[in-house]
């Protein structure tokens, strides 16, 4: 019998279920000097940045910290710390409006995934719902039930991927019909795993429909600032604090149903720093989290370190297109194997990661048959990629390929060296 409640039950199963055969991967993995290994991209983590750029402003940032970093203080985070992040964000994110972004309706905690959770615990009770639309980040399921209860509820993408208020009203009505109430939408944009951009038109009606209907909207919008072909889509990125906010006397306001969140992981490749930050006008949630954010604070030292850096807007700034520069070279690399194998994908223009389908590779059009083409894969080629069955994909065959987790010329050869196995050896 087990000694753990039902919650500590929920958690012993792996947040992914790819997550083994990318850690033994990770014992073998592919490098210049290792080019026979596993190439991992399978994994929504940035390695191609010039980590030794940002770590030395890091450290120099640091040799400023003073004693204070050492005490309690508030634990929706360091009031230094927020005011450099609502100026960075303003200008980042609302560079031609008069309006500021506040920073006492920002919140801190470690990472974006804590954050989801902790709103997952504040605006459900156990066995409600929030929408998603999919395919999406499987993750995310782990995220809103592991701990809160939260019912995770499927809302199908159209077939060209946009997203319908149709949808939308019919998963509603399912969750009702099975005694399940929604009490929010989780919208990601840029979208992972599709790499595109959702329009600020897009938004805006989502929005109107979650005011509509009483519920919240959450917006994760941990790549914002990593728009690497802003070519290849129809709308330029428009963050929710533009598209949904209104000036009140010189500060950008949000509804009081929507949440966005920003973080350090993705934009800034350091998902080890654990920094993701929430902005909300919604008085209560930020009363409510200055309450929980004790339970997954972010160290003193690290904030004040990250502000310091963060005042100077033009590195910043200049860190950010660099890495730009380097995702969209990865992508390139990605894109030109796929197109040279006929594989289809869809172009992205954010983010770190490609769709790609591999439905002709099939052996039948079952998801059996794509866990018996990831198997081979990893156990012929050495190559692991996100099974769409994992993000709840609409059909067997669909991947995401996480590029910027290793060069791109080891993404290339590994791709590559797949796709020439899959043509000689059919399953």
């Amino acid at each position: 019998m087990t000694s753990l409640s039902k919650r500590g039950q929920r958690a012993l199963q792996p947040a992914l279920s790819y997550w083994g055969m990318t850690m033994d991967a990770l014992k073998d993995e592919a490098s210049a000097a290792n080019p026979d290994g596993y190439v991992i991209v399978s994994v929504a983590e940035n390695r191609v940045l010039n980590a030794p750029k940002f770590l030395n402003r890091l450290h120099a940032s640091l040799a400023g910290v003073g004693k204070s970093a050492l005490g309690y203080d508030d634990f929706t985070g360091r009031p230094g710390f927020k005011d450099a992040y609502a100026a960075f964000a303003t200008a980042t994110l609302l560079p031609t409006s008069s309006a500021r972004i506040d920073s006492s309706h920002l919140c801190v905690s470690s990472g974006a995934g804590s954050l989801l959770a902790h709103l997952s615990s504040l605006l459900h009770d156990e066995g409600d719902g929030i929408l998603l639309p999919t395919p999406t980040y499987g993750a995310l399921y782990n995220d809103f039930s592991v701990v809160a209860g939260t019912k995770v509820l499927d809302v199908p993408m159209e077939p060209n991927y946009d997203l319908s208020l149709t949808a939308f009203d019919a998963a509603y009505d399912r969750a009702k019909a099975q005694n399940v109430t929604p009490k929010s939408v989780l919208l990601l944009n840029p979208d992972n795993p599709l790499g595109v951009i959702r329009s600020s038109t897009t938004v805006r009606a989502l929005s109107d429909w979650c005011q509509r209907r009483g519920l919240h909207l959450i917006v994760d919008e941990i790549y914002a600032n990593s728009v690497h072909t802003p070519a290849n889509s129809a709308e330029p990125f428009v963050s929710a604090i533009a598209a949904l906010g209104t000036a009140d006397a010189g500060v950008q306001a949000l509804p009081s149903h929507v949440h966005i969140i920003w973080g350090f992981s993705k934009d800034w490749a350091t998902s080890g720093l654990r920094v993701g930050v929430l902005c909300s006008s919604n008085a209560d949630v930020r009363q409510a989290l200055s309450n929980v954010l004790y339970f997954s604070g972010v160290p003193n030292y690290l904030l004040d370190g990250l502000a310091t850096m963060l005042g100077d807007l033009s590195w910043c700034q200049e860190y950010l297109a660099e890495n730009n520069a380097q995702l969209r070279a990865s992508y390139i690399a990605v894109t030109d194997v796929l197109t040279a194998y006929d594989v289809p994908f869809i172009p992205a223009s954010a983010g770190m990661f490609v769709w790609i389908d591999l439905g002709q590779f099939l052996k039948a059009p079952t998801w059996a048959s794509e866990q018996a083409l990831t198997q081979a894969m990893f156990e012929h080629s050495k190559f692991i990629m996100t099974p769409g069955e994992a993000q709840h994909a609409p059909r067997p065959g669909l991947y995401r390929i996480c590029f910027a987790y290793n060069t791109p010329e080891m993404v290339a050869l590994g791709l590559d060296r797949t796709l020439r196995h899959l043509r000689a050896h059919p399953q």
